[in-house]
């Protein structure tokens, strides 16, 4: 399906899953690149820029989270800006671009606005928006190992490492994403400028300051969940120390109640040791001056 909006002579061409007679028409009414139509017909594995000679052509991968894999997963995005036009191709979920498109089809003065600077304005505040759903995403994260922290804290053992596994995964794919947006970015200051003018020098660095405040973001949760999985491993370690101590305090009990009680099962001593009044209470007597020999010895260690 496609989709325009329009204001003069510009206009933003928003490809949703575009069906081959659609990328066929689009290519021959904006006269794009060979190369880039036959990426059009595909999903590219990675990011890219690339300048052709009336136009920019990029890929970039945002990640959207899938609550069904519960993890995030990188929606791809295709810009050919060029000169009056501007074209996006998704395939993936919709997100912030369908939102975008659809606020500026529902306000017909915030359009004008945008339009009036120009083709580069609108791909600009495009591409802010889409940063801005990352940040978004991220706070999401965020809630997430606030969450995770309190669970450790209740020592909610299970249902914790459950949680943190999950959140390692989706913030790797979500690096996985947004890494090469790096290089892209900073191409896209180089090119963009002497595709655009000079004009859009600030606009172009802000867009590498948008990535930037996502990926320092990202590396601030990524350390963080690192710090919580490594503190509730430490955590899960002692607690199997201790448990491991005390079975052995246990062992140890219990290995003298066991050797004195088959020592005086035996049916084979003299009768004056084996058979005499008292003797339950004598073996009785045994077994705990045993015990508390054992626990002072233990406690004379410090074992407990």
């Amino acid at each position: 399906m496609i989709k325009e909006l329009k204001w003069h002579d510009k206009r933003w061409i928003y490809a949703d899953k575009p069906t081959w007679e659609e990328l066929d028409r689009l290519v021959e009414n904006y006269d794009i690149h060979p190369v880039v139509a036959e990426e059009l017909t595909h999903p590219s594995l990675r990011p890219k820029v690339d300048k052709f000679q009336n136009f920019l052509y990029l890929i970039l991968h945002f990640p959207v989270f899938n609550h069904e894999k519960r993890t995030s997963l990188g929606s791809e995005i295709d810009f050919i800006i060029g000169e009056d036009f501007l074209i996006t191709v998704r395939y993936d979920e919709k997100g912030a671009l369908t939102e975008f498109f659809n606020e500026l089809e529902s306000d017909k003065d915030e359009l004008a606005r945008l339009f009036s600077g120009g083709v580069s304005m609108v791909f600009y505040q495009m591409l802010t928006r889409l940063y801005d759903f990352a940040l978004r995403e991220l706070d999401h994260i965020k809630l997430k190992i606030d969450s995770v922290d309190d669970r450790l804290a209740a020592r909610e053992d299970e249902a914790t490492i459950q949680e943190i596994f999950f959140l390692r995964r989706d913030i790797l794919n979500f690096r996985r994403a947004i890494k090469p947006h790096e290089t892209v970015v900073t191409s896209l200051a180089s090119h963009g400028l002497n595709f655009f003018g000079k004009d859009m020098e600030p606009y172009l660095k802000d867009i590498v300051g948008e990535y930037s405040k996502v990926w320092n973001m990202l590396e601030n949760h990524k350390e963080t969940i690192e710090t919580l999985y490594d503190t509730n491993i430490s955590f899960l370690s002692m607690r199997s120390n201790e448990i491991m101590k005390r079975l052995t305090l246990m062992a140890f009990v219990t290995f003298p109640l066991t050797l004195t009680a088959s020592i005086f099962s035996m049916a084979i001593a003299p009768d004056e040791f084996y058979g005499r009044p008292y003797d339950f209470i004598a073996i009785l007597a045994v077994i705990i001056a045993a015990i508390l020999g054992m626990l002072l010895f233990f406690k004379h260690r410090k074992w407990f």
